[in-house]
C-alpha cells in the first residue's frame, strides 16, 4: 500500500516553497502518494508552479493562524495521512502543533527554512519575535519525526538552539529542478538587443533586509564609476515596503536610475539569470542560497558573500566566482569590478541531494 505524504506550503513563491514542490516531484509515485497542500487561494503565485502530476488542495486561508492550524487537523484527518512535510517556519509549528495534540500516528517531517542563528544576531522587534519563535521551536521541534537541515551549520544550529535529537537530524543539501529550469531557459533573452555592450548583475530575491540589496546598490557606485554600462537587474516581489522606498531612495540619491532595475515578480527568473553576465548574491544572511545554485548550475560565474559556510562549497574562488566576506561594500565592489575581466563560467563542485535522499526520508 501507498504511504500518503501530504506537503504543506503557504502560497509565496520563496525559496521554500519551491523546494517543498521539487522534493514532492522527486519522491516515488509508485511507492507514495503525494499531494501538495496550498494554505492559500487558488488565485495565489504559487499556483502558477504547481506540477501537473500532483494533486493540489487549497485551504484558501490569508494567515498562517489557528483557523488554518485547524483546516490542516482536518485534512489530515480526512486523508488517513501517513506523513506530513513542510518547510517554511510558521507552516512547520502550526503542522507540528497538529501533530502533537491532534494526530498522534502522523509523522511530521519538518525542513529548517533559515538557520536558527539568525534570530540572535538581530535586533529591536525582530530579535524579540525571533525569540519568541526559538522557543516554540524549543518545545515542538524535538517532536518531529525528522528533521531537515539544509546545511551542516542549520544542522548544529537545530541541536543547538532548538533542542533536537542528533539522530533526528538530517543534513540534505537542495535538490536542483534541473527539468523545469532547462525548459524555462529556451524562453529568449529578456534584455533589449541594443544593450550589446552593457555588463549585466543579476541578483534574485524578495526586498528584504535579510537580501541586502542595500549593499549591493551601495557597491554599484564603484562599480559605475569603472563601467557606465554596467547594469544590475534586482528580480524579485517588493515584499517589504519600508525596505523598498528605502531602496529606491539610495538608488535616487546615488544617481543609480540608469543603471539599477527592478523587474518586480518574475516567474521565469532563470532567462535573466543565463543572458546576464554574472549572478550576484549580496545577502546577509541565507539558509541555503537555492538561487545561488541554481545559477551555477547554469554554469554562471559569480559573486558571492560568504554569509554562512556553505556558500565556499557553491562558488570556489576564482574557479566559477568570487568571494566576499559579508556586508563588505568595499570588497563588493572590487569583486564585481574584477569579473568583467574574467570569464568563470563554469560548473560548481557543488553536489545536490538526490531523489534517493529524499525517498529515503519517508521509509
Amino acid at each position: 500500500m501507498k504511504k500518503k505524504i501530504l506537503f504543506f506550503v503557504s502560497g509565496e513563491v520563496g525559496g521554500a516553497e519551491r523546494i517543498t514542490i521539487t522534493i514532492a516531484k522527486m519522491l516515488d509515485k509508485s511507492k507514495f502518494d503525494v499531494k501538495l497542500v496550498i494554505t492559500a487561494f487558488p488565485d495565489c503565485k504559487l499556483s502558477k508552479f504547481t506540477p501537473d502530476d500532483i494533486p493540489v488542495i487549497y485551504l484558501s486561508e490569508k494567515h498562517l493562524r489557528f483557523g488554518c492550524m485547524m483546516k490542516m487537523k482536518d485534512l489530515i484527518k480526512k486523508e488517513n495521512t501517513d506523513y506530513v512535510f513542510g518547510s517554511m517556519t510558521f507552516v512547520c509549528i502550526l503542522l507540528l502543533i497538529v501533530c502533537k495534540f491532534f494526530a498522534s500516528n502522523v509523522k511530521p517531517i519538518v525542513r529548517g527554512q533559515i538557520n536558527p542563528h539568525y534570530w540572535v544576531k538581530q535586533s529591536g522587534l525582530l530579535k524579540y519575535k525571533g525569540a519568541i519563535v526559538e522557543k516554540i521551536n524549543r518545545f515542538l521541534f524535538p517532536s518531529a519525526y525528522k528533521v531537515v537541515a539544509q546545511t551542516p551549520t542549520m544542522c548544529d544550529g537545530m541541536i543547538k538552539y532548538y533542542g533536537v535529537k542528533p539522530e533526528k537530524c538530517i543534513c540534505l543539501y537542495n535538490p536542483i529542478d534541473w527539468q523545469n529550469i532547462n525548459e524555462k531557459i529556451k524562453e529568449e533573452s529578456p534584455y533589449s538587443k541594443g544593450e550589446s555592450d552593457c555588463f549585466r548583475y543579476v541578483a534574485v530575491g524578495r526586498c528584504q533586509p535579510q537580501k541586502g540589496f542595500d549593499l549591493l546598490i551601495e557597491a554599484m557606485k564603484k562599480v559605475v564609476a569603472y563601467n557606465p554600462l554596467s547594469h544590475v537587474y534586482i528580480i524579485g516581489a517588493k515584499s517589504d515596503d519600508a525596505y523598498t522606498n528605502y531602496l529606491l531612495k539610495l538608488v535616487k540619491d546615488n544617481q543609480l536610475d540608469d543603471n539599477i532595475h527592478f523587474t518586480g515578480f518574475q516567474t521565469n527568473p532563470y532567462k535573466y539569470i543565463k543572458y546576464g553576465e554574472c549572478f550576484v548574491l549580496s545577502s546577509r544572511d541565507e539558509g541555503l542560497p537555492n538561487v545561488l545554485i541554481e545559477a551555477t548550475y547554469l554554469h554562471k560565474q559569480a559573486v558571492a558573500y560568504t554569509c554562512i559556510p556553505i556558500i565556499k562549497e557553491i562558488v570556489q574562488d576564482g574557479k566559477n566566482g568570487l568571494l566576499v566576506e559579508a556586508e563588505n561594500v568595499d570588497k563588493l565592489a572590487d569583486a564585481m569590478i574584477k569579473i568583467q575581466t574574467l570569464d568563470l563560467n563554469v560548473a560548481s563542485e557543488y553536489k545536490p541531494s538526490c531523489e534517493d535522499d529524499f525517498n529515503r526520508l519517508f521509509e
